[in-house]
């Protein structure tokens, strides 16, 4: 079954129903975990012909010196955990082919790029 994100009046993504529901779950799920945020927001933005969809939160930092394993196998910043979240994430929305990364900033922000070719405009 295809979802349909609605970002704007008239653009809309059309993707996997449960990768893209697993996708931002995870973000989401990770964020109230490991952050604890009191404000988690979801915007989106049409960049050079693609909508970058940004989940930001303002709860704990991740460190600088865990940003570049985040998206990693098995990575976890505890040890009780398995550490797939992320990874699995990633591999979900490469799945798409889509892309995400972190962003660098000070607050915790995820940004999947959703090429032209997944857009109805």
């Amino acid at each position: 079954m295809t979802h349909v994100l609605e970002f704007f009046k008239n653009i809309v993504a059309q993707a996997e129903e449960t990768k893209i529901t697993q996708v931002l779950v995870k973000i989401l799920e990770n964020a109230v975990v490991h952050g604890r945020p009191k404000r988690i927001e979801v915007r989106s933005a049409v960049v050079s012909g693609e909508v970058n969809l940004t989940i930001t939160n303002d709860g704990i930092q991740i460190s600088q010196e865990i940003r570049p394993k985040i998206f990693d196998y098995g990575f976890s910043s505890e040890e009780i955990r398995r550490g797939l979240g992320l990874s699995y994430v990633k591999k979900l929305v490469e799945a798409l082919d889509w892309t995400i990364t972190l962003r660098d900033i000070r607050e915790t922000a995820f940004v999947i790029f959703i090429p032209n070719k997944d857009l109805q405009i």
